[in-house]
């Protein structure tokens, strides 16, 4: 039981990253802002703090963990000063009086992509036609598992069923429970066709990736940012929350497969 409770302490240290004295700022003359944070975030969001970082000699400290232990952390009371989720949890904390109300900000949204075997003809996707035909044409597909909540697996089961292609496709649909190994699955040769979140493919050699996918349009995970109610440095945090939304750091998110802010606006903020 004690090596457990080690082994967790240490996972739970392992997540925590502190941006600022990296860029050059003492952390004694710095003001400090505390970001809880999902972890699939991880690569754009603390890449963006970099930045803000340099620009204000700031530190920023960051906790990262699952998507539902940030709202569970923020929910029982953890300090920090900004808080990023989903948009429901954002929304269910601020009900629950953990985040100041006003200062909700929504940031971007899961995207869908295919990955096929590097070298293949790449086809032109943006019509539903003919990613249906790209579905049809493979042996094996490979998706995350929507029934263990692998990030994309919900998003993928309902492009299929969008496209009308669920039943079609079920025999030859392998599920996985690691969303990277859609990726590796096909750069591997196991697999034809991999559907799954862009941000997880976007870092996998050995594959041509498409996306992200538009049409039909799929409800993918969107997130938001909102001011912690017990913050010290809450004009800090808005101002780190606002650097969020800044051209340059939607370019990082992009960069990593998530849609920008201006291009899930009308898809509704959900």
């Amino acid at each position: 039981m004690r090596a457990n409770a080690v082994r967790a302490r240490f996972r739970a240290a392992a997540l925590a990253l502190a941006v600022g004295t990296l860029a050059g700022c003492p952390a004694a003359l710095a003001a400090e802002v505390r970001v809880l944070c999902p972890s699939a975030l991880r690569t754009p969001v603390v890449e963006s703090a970099r930045q803000f970082a340099r620009a204000g000699r700031h530190r920023i400290e960051f906790v990262f963990a699952s998507v539902a232990a940030v709202h569970k952390r923020i929910a029982t009371g953890e300090r920090a000063d900004v808080v990023i989720g989903t948009a429901h949890g954002i929304d269910a904390l601020i009900r629950l009086g953990r985040g100041i109300e006003g200062s909700r900000v929504p940031l971007v949204r899961s995207a869908l992509a295919l990955a096929l075997p590097a070298g293949e003809a790449v086809p032109d996707i943006r019509d539903p036609i003919a990613l249906a035909a790209v579905l049809q044409r493979a042996h094996v597909l490979v998706v995350p598992d929507a029934s263990l909540g692998v990030p994309g697996g919900a998003q993928a089961a309902q492009l299929f069923e969008r496209l009308g292609l669920t039943e079609q496709l079920r025999e030859r649909t392998r599920f996985v429970v690691d969303a990277h190994e859609v990726g590796t699955r096909v750069a591997a040769g196991r697999a034809d066709v991999g559907v799954g979140a862009m941000s997880e493919l976007a870092s996998v050699p050995g594959i041509a990736l498409l996306g992200p996918i538009t049409e039909p349009r799929t409800e993918g995970i969107a997130y938001a940012a909102a001011v912690v109610r017990t913050s010290a440095n809450a004009e800090l945090a808005r101002a780190f929350i606002a650097h969020l939304r800044l051209p340059e750091s939607q370019a990082l998110f992009r960069k990593t497969g998530y849609l920008p802010i201006d291009q899930t606006k009308s898809a509704g903020d959900r």
